[in-house]
């Protein structure tokens, strides 16, 4: 069972590999057409399948990624599907 892929490069523009129109179908076989994604600095994106995600699991390594990196980026859960990009969650802890 696959939880989640991370893209990491070494390449500050990294982060805006997310609105790529070709991105979602990256990942629509291994984790399904609904994606959440957390890019928590410029050169590192989580993305998660929408259902049966296990983002939860993750929430205090992902925090700490956005919190001690150089150039952060955010600490918001996106989601991706075929209607579009938009903000879904907050991994701030409450």
């Amino acid at each position: 069972v696959i939880e989640y892929a991370i893209i990491e490069a070494d390449h500050p523009l990294t982060a805006t590999t997310v609105v790529v129109a070709e991105f979602r179908e990256l990942f629509k076989e291994t984790l399904g057409d609904q994606l959440l994604i957390v890019i928590p600095n410029r050169f590192t994106v989580y993305v998660f399948p929408k259902l049966a995600s296990t983002i939860g699991d993750y929430q205090k390594r992902l925090m700490d990624l956005f919190r001690d990196a150089v150039y952060p980026a955010s600490s918001e859960v996106f989601e991706l599907t075929k209607e579009g990009f938009r903000g879904f969650a907050s991994i701030r802890d409450q």
